[in-house]
């Protein structure tokens, strides 16, 4: 019986307070100086980005879909030898030789 007392309570907490409303604004930040950086443009839009030593490194950076299923995945081989990184080859993976189809 105690306990159902102090779930009310809890309950009773929760509809007091408040949750504070969405907000589409950031405030103010501070720039940073002396920040160097470098922006790469790839085909479609890259996500899972790996390196693999300091010379390369890989992105997915397009999905092929097709009947509203993933149908392959282009994967980038990126140059990142030099503070710009590029795009070396692209490298197309058909979902059929792995082992999920899920992105």
């Amino acid at each position: 019986m105690a306990h159902m007392r102090l779930i009310a309570f809890w309950i009773a907490i929760a509809a007091v307070v408040s949750v504070p409303d969405c907000q589409s604004t950031a405030p103010t930040q501070n720039t940073l100086v002396g920040v160097h950086s470098a922006n790469l443009t790839v085909p479609g839009n890259p996500f899972r980005l790996v390196y693999a030593g300091k010379a390369v490194g890989f992105a997915t950076i397009n999905l092929v879909i097709n009947n509203a299923k993933v149908d392959s995945t282009i994967i980038g081989v990126l140059n990142t030898s030099t503070f710009m990184p590029t795009l070396i080859r692209e490298i197309t993976v058909q979902h059929r030789f792995t082992n999920s189809a899920s992105v």
